[in-house]
C-alpha cells in the first residue's frame, strides 16, 4: 500500500486526509499537538515537531513513504520539500524555493528586486537599530517576526516606543532572529485565492479580512467576507501576480495572496504557494466550485490539472471564533442554527479539552462557522443571530466566548 505523511493536523487536513485515503494512501499523521482535531482521521498518528526536517525525514524513512505533503501551513513547505528532495519524491517546491516563500525577508526582498507593488520596509536581526533607514519610514508600522504564520507576533506600533517593544517580542518568537518593519497601508485587506495555470494567475475567491477593532494594534482576522472587485481592480492583481510567478520562478501551483487595495491599486503583504488555512477550501468550493486540496494533490503527483470555475452569485462569510483565556469544554448552539440554515457549516479548529490562553492569533480560535446568503442584508442577519446564539463553554459550563466582533 502507498503511504503518505501529512504534516499538520489541523481541521482543514481532516478533508486532506480523506482525499489520500479515497486514492488508496496509508495516512500518516504528525503534529506536535497530542489531540489535533485531524488526529482521528489518520491511520497512523505520531506527536512530533513537523518543523524538525531530519525528525520528519527520520520518520518518512523508517516508513517507506510514497508522498509528503500539507496544506495551510506556511512552514511546512521547507520540510516537505527537503524530505521530498532527500528521498527523491513528487513535490511542486523545491527546497529553495520553499525556503524563499516562508522566510518574509527574503520575500520583501525579492518583491523589491522584481518590482511589485509593496510596501516600503527595512530588514533587522537580534537588534533594533536607530538607522538611517529607520529613520525613513512613516509611522505606523507594521513589525513581523520573519518566519513565523498565523499572525504571531504581527503587531502595529504608532512610535518608536511600541515599536520598541514589538520588535522585541518578534524577536523573542522569531526562529531565525529575523524582523520585517514596513510601512503600514491604509485600506481594505484582501486575501486572493487564486490557481497558477503556467504562470497565468486565475482568481478562484477574493476576500476582505475584518479585523478585531477591539484590537488596535493586532492583526487577528474575526471574519473573511467575499468582495467583488471591479476590473481595474483584478487587473492590476493580476499583474502583480504575474511578477511573482516570475520572480520564484512558480507555475501550475495554488496561491494564497494577501494585499491591500486603494483606488484600484495594490500593496502585496505577502504570499504563500499552498491552500489557504481557516476552511478555505470549503470556502472556495462554495465561491468558484473549485476543490483547490484536490488540485495541489494533482499538483505534486504530476497528473493532469484540470478544473472548470463555476461562480456563485451569494454572499459569503467565514466567522472565526476567539474567547477569554479558559478550557475549550463544549460548543452550544449550533445544531439548531445548522438546522435553521442560518449557518452553513460549523468547523472545530480545537478539540475539546484544549486550553485557549490568548486570542490575538489566528492559532488562537476554537472553532469557526460560515454563513451563505442572497444580499448583504441577509448576511449580517444571519452572522448576527448566530453571534447571540453561539456559546464556549468552560469547566464552568460558563460562556467565555467573545461576542459582537463582526461588525
Amino acid at each position: 500500500m502507498k503511504k503518505v505523511v501529512v504534516l499538520g493536523g489541523t481541521n482543514d487536513h481532516i478533508y486532506l486526509l480523506k482525499r489520500l485515503k479515497s486514492r488508496g494512501f496509508k495516512t500518516i499523521l504528525i503534529d506536535y499537538l497530542e489531540n489535533p482535531p485531524a488526529k482521528k482521521y489518520a491511520d497512523v498518528f505520531l506527536r512530533e515537531d513537523i518543523y524538525n526536517k531530519d525528525k520528519v525525514l527520520e520518520i518518512s524513512k523508517k516508513n517507506k513513504i510514497n508522498l509528503i505533503i500539507s496544506v495551510c501551513i506556511d512552514q511546512a513547505l521547507p520540510v516537505v520539500s527537503y524530505v521530498s528532495e532527500k528521498m527523491k519524491l513528487p513535490n511542486y517546491l523545491s527546497y529553495e524555493k520553499a525556503l524563499a516563500i516562508t522566510d518574509k525577508v527574503l520575500m520583501k526582498k525579492k518583491f523589491i528586486e522584481n518590482k511589485v507593488s509593496t510596501s516600503k520596509c527595512i530588514f533587522l536581526k537580534e537588534k533594533l537599530i536607530k538607522n538611517k533607514e529607520l529613520a525613513e519610514l512613516t509611522y505606523p508600522v507594521v513589525v513581523k517576526p520573519a518566519d513565523l504564520n498565523s499572525s504571531k507576533g504581527v503587531r502595529k506600533a504608532k512610535d518608536f516606543g511600541q515599536l520598541k517593544r514589538f520588535f522585541d517580542e518578534a524577536i523573542k518568537i522569531s526562529r531565525s532572529k529575523k524582523v520585517v518593519i514596513e510601512e503600514f497601508k491604509e485600506g481594505r485587506e484582501l486575501s486572493v485565492d487564486i490557481i497558477l495555470q503556467g504562470q497565468e494567475p486565475i482568481i478562484l475567491a477574493i476576500s476582505e479580512n475584518k479585523k478585531n477593532k477591539k484590537e488596535k494594534n493586532n492583526f487577528t482576522i474575526v471574519h473573511s467576507v467575499s468582495y467583488q472587485a471591479n476590473n481595474l481592480l483584478i487587473s492590476e492583481i493580476k499583474k502583480n501576480v504575474r511578477k511573482i510567478a516570475q520572480a520564484f520562478d512558480l507555475k501550475n501551483v495554488p496561491l494564497l495572496v494577501q494585499l491591500i487595495a486603494k483606488n484600484n491599486e495594490v500593496s502585496i503583504i505577502e504570499f504563500s504557494a499552498r491552500v489557504g488555512g481557516g476552511s478555505k477550501y470549503y470556502y472556495i468550493k462554495k465561491m468558484a466550485g473549485v476543490d483547490v486540496v484536490d488540485y495541489l494533490i494533482k499538483v505534486v503527483l504530476k497528473e493532469k490539472l484540470n478544473f472548470k470555475i463555476k461562480p456563485s452569485n451569494n454572499y459569503v462569510a467565514m466567522n472565526y471564533i476567539y474567547t477569554k483565556p479558559g478550557v475549550f469544554r463544549d460548543i452550544v448552539g449550533y445544531k439548531e442554527l445548522l438546522k435553521d440554515r442560518t449557518i452553513d457549516q460549523l468547523f472545530f479548529y480545537k478539540t475539546k479539552g484544549s486550553v485557549i490562553t490568548s486570542n490575538t492569533a489566528s492559532s488562537d480560535r476554537p472553532a469557526g462557522f460560515m454563513v451563505v446568503a442572497k444580499d448583504k442584508k441577509e448576511l449580517k442577519e444571519k452572522i448576527r443571530k448566530a453571534d447571540k446564539n453561539l456559546k464556549i463553554l468552560n469547566n464552568d459550563k460558563k460562556d467565555i466566548m467573545l461576542h459582537r466582533l463582526y461588525g
